[in-house]
Parts: C-alpha cells; structure tokens; sequence
C-alpha cells in the first residue's frame, strides 16, 4: 500500500505539473522527507528502547542484591523491551523498503527529466546522484536479505 501511495503520488504531480523541474517537484522533497522521517523516528525508538534496556537490568541488579542466585529483570520490562524491538524492526523494513522504492523513482525522474527537458546540466547531476545513491540502496538491500539482522534493522 505504501508503495502504491508513492508511485500515484510521483506520477500525479509529473502529469499535472507543466513545467521543466516537474521531474524533481516532488520525487527529490518526498525522498528527502522520507529519510528525515525514518532518521528521527529511528532516533526517538532507539531511545526507548534504550530507555527500557537500562531499566530492565536495573532491576535484575536490584534482584540480584535481595538475592544472589536471582540475576533475572522484572519479567514485564522485559517482555515491553521485546516488543519494542519487534516493532521497531517491523517498521524499519518498511521505512527502508518505501525509501528504496522512492529512490528507485526519484532516479527513473531524473533520466526522463535529462531526457525531455532543456535543463540537462540539473538532471545529469541529479542522476548521477541518485544512481549512485540506488546503488547503495540495492546493496543495501543485497546485505538485508542475506543477513536480516544488524544495526539498520
């Protein structure tokens, strides 16, 4: 679904807008808001999560000084702290996936821009940019499927 709301989006201000800069009107912003928002949403879960993590061997410390073959944490900060994880995991997928895919477009924009507008010096930058940008993201992707789990998930 969220692919879907970007592609008609990318497509619908192309179609309407006659200009030259329609091929960047909107992919390059919405791209750019895309990773500032998966960044501080990234941020404010980590901290949570943290915030959880810290809290959870707090108190399998404290267990640990009332009774000293009790190294275990409050069983419900434990179980918050998982599905925190889970969660986050679950939406990092698709924040990644969804910027991918804007990627994806933003380059394809860019080609056609250089392609049928007057600006070609923009959009040879652009598409320079944003390919080398895709093929990190391809990368990207490639270590994802081969390893699901790490720092970015």
């Amino acid at each position: 679904m969220t692919y879907f709301i970007l592609l008609t989006l990318n497509i619908l201000i192309v179609y309407f807008v006659k200009s030259d800069h329609k091929y960047w009107l909107l992919s390059i912003p919405l791209w750019t808001l895309l990773i500032g928002t998966f960044l501080l949403w990234r941020n404010i879960n980590d901290t949570k999560i943290l915030r959880l993590d810290t809290a959870y061997w707090e108190s399998a410390n404290d267990n640990k000084i009332k009774d000293s073959t009790n190294w275990r944490g409050d069983e419900t900060i434990y179980k918050q702290l998982e599905n925190k994880k889970a969660y986050v995991k679950k939406y990092n997928f698709i924040f990644l996936n969804s910027i991918f895919f804007q990627t994806l477009l933003t380059f394809i924009f860019q080609i056609i821009g250089y392609k049928k507008t007057i600006i070609k010096t923009t959009y040879r930058r652009t598409s320079i940019i944003f390919g080398i940008a895709l093929l990190i993201n391809l990368i990207l992707e490639l270590l994802m499927s081969v390893v699901p789990t790490g720092p970015l998930i």
